[in-house]
């Protein structure tokens, strides 16, 4: 595989902010998310952290445009 694969089966994680306008709510709906297992997310800076540790202080959180994808697919009224 060619590092040009590679890159192209990656997908540009988003931040916070990006996860907050798409979705429009607040960051604490987004930390609640997190913490209640409906939205992955990882923290690309510093030490890991378990998801009950997720706050207002915790920096460094990214999210795959596919997770935030299938959480707007779970949450649609049907």
């Amino acid at each position: 595989m060619s590092k040009e694969q590679t890159t192209e089966e990656l997908e540009r994680m988003l931040s916070m902010k990006d996860v907050r306008d798409i979705l429009g709510v607040s960051y604490g709906v987004i930390y609640g998310l997190i913490q209640d297992d409906k939205l992955r997310c990882w923290k690309v800076t510093g030490e890991p952290i378990s998801k009950d540790e997720v706050g207002e202080s915790t920096w460094g959180l990214r999210f795959r445009p596919s997770d935030v994808r299938e959480y707007l697919n779970n949450t649609f009224v049907k």
